[in-house]
């Protein structure tokens, strides 16, 4: 059963003047928004949020992985600008990352990054990565090796400076 009320309305610019009419549906004595969730949508509300927590939690540690690498290859950018604004200044390659100040600055692994001058610590397949200076940050597992070369799995996850700045990401990319 449905009760008609009529109502007047004021006149304005949005409403032409005169009256209308109102169908409101019956109540049984509750307000429309007193009612709560049944049973089965909150069922239902459950099984999406556990549906979606079960595809993103595995991928967490990738995309964390992923943020961590573009952080150090950001850091290796600003350290390669550094140390080029040194050398400009000076007329010579510094010596340390101390002599730029950055000798403190930690990888996001918290390893200390990495700076050989003159190049010729890191080599792929026996051909040195840079003709000027090496820069490298040691990655994940914190270890290295003098060859970044694909048969050799402790320095794929490094993140390395190559072709005098032309490259800077991971070693296994290179």
């Amino acid at each position: 059963m449905k009760i008609r009320v009529k109502a007047d309305v004021s006149c304005s610019r949005e409403w032409p003047c005169g009256s209308m009419t109102v169908v409101v549906p019956e109540q049984d004595g509750t307000a429309l928004n007193d009612r709560g969730m049944t049973l089965l949508e909150m069922i239902v509300v459950l099984a999406v949020i556990s549906i979606l927590a079960t595809l993103a939690i595995p991928a967490y540690p990738k995309y964390k992985d992923m943020a961590r690498s573009s952080r150090a290859m950001s850091e290796l950018r600003m350290l390669e600008t550094a140390i080029t604004a040194y050398n400009t200044e000076k007329g010579l390659y510094p010596n340390s990352l101390n002599d730029i100040g950055y000798g403190t600055l930690l990888d996001p692994w918290g390893h200390p990054y990495q700076y050989n001058y003159p190049a010729g610590t890191r080599t792929f397949v026996a051909t040195p990565l840079n003709s000027d200076y090496d820069l490298y940050s040691w990655g994940a597992d914190g270890l290295w090796a003098p060859s970044i070369a694909p048969m050799n799995p402790t320095s794929q996850d490094d993140i390395i400076r190559a072709g005098d700045g032309g490259y800077v990401g991971l070693a296994s990319h290179y």
